[in-house]
C-alpha cells in the first residue's frame, strides 16, 4: 500500500509525520510564507495544527496535508481540504455560510511559481468531487492575496463575494476576504 493518499504528476499527498514538524514550523515563522495570514505561528500552534489535521483525516478522509515532490521526497508544505465553521456574511448579499469545506495551501517560498499549488489543489478538488462526493467546495483568501485568487480561478472557482473574516482582528489587512465556490 502506498504511503500517499494520492499522487499527481509531480507531487505526493500524504499524512503528517513527526519529521515534517521542523520544516513546517520554520514555514510558520517565515514572514513571506505567512504574509497573507493574520500572524506568524508559534511552534505550539504549528503542532496543534498538524494534530488537528491528523484527527480530521482519520475522521473525514480529508484535511490539509503534507505535499512533497515525488522526484526527491522534499516536503514543500501543505495542500488540502478542511472543514471550516464560522459565519460568512457576504457583503451586498443575503447569503450566509456557516459550515463548509475549504480547499487551501501553504507552500514554502522555494516551491512558489512552479505550479505546485494549482496541481495539488486540482487533485484535491477532484478527490473532493469524485471520492468524497461533495457537491460544492469553497476557498477563502484575503482580498490582498492575489496569487491564491489566481490559483482559484485557474481551477475554475468563481468569486461569489467578499466578507470580513470573523476570526481576524478588524484592523488587520487580511480581514477582508474573498469567497470562491466550485460546484460539481
Amino acid at each position: 500500500m502506498s504511503e500517499y493518499l494520492f499522487k499527481t504528476e509531480r507531487l505526493g499527498i500524504r499524512n503528517w509525520r513527526d519529521s515534517d514538524f521542523p520544516e513546517f514550523a520554520k514555514m510558520g515563522q517565515d514572514e513571506k510564507v505567512m504574509e497573507y495570514f493574520p500572524s506568524l505561528l508559534s511552534e505550539k500552534q504549528t503542532m496543534d495544527l498538524m494534530e488537528r489535521m491528523q484527527i480530521q483525516l482519520e475522521k473525514n478522509g480529508y484535511a490539509y496535508l503534507p505535499v512533497e515532490i515525488l522526484d526527491n521526497q522534499e516536503f514543500i508544505g501543505m495542500i488540502g481540504m478542511s472543514d471550516q465553521k464560522y459565519d460568512i456574511n457576504l457583503e451586498q448579499s443575503d447569503e450566509v455560510l456557516s459550515a463548509f469545506v475549504d480547499i487551501g495551501w501553504r507552500l514554502k517560498t522555494a516551491a512558489w511559481g512552479k505550479g505546485y499549488a494549482t496541481e495539488g489543489a486540482r487533485a484535491w478538488m477532484n478527490y473532493g468531487f469524485e471520492k468524497m462526493k461533495f457537491e460544492t467546495i469553497y476557498s477563502v483568501a484575503p482580498v490582498i492575496n492575489v496569487p491564491s485568487q489566481n490559483v482559484m480561478e485557474k481551477l475554475g472557482f468563481k468569486k461569489i463575494g467578499t466578507f470580513n473574516h470573523p476570526k481576524i482582528e478588524p484592523a488587520h489587512p487580511t480581514r477582508k476576504c474573498a469567497l470562491f465556490k466550485n460546484s460539481k
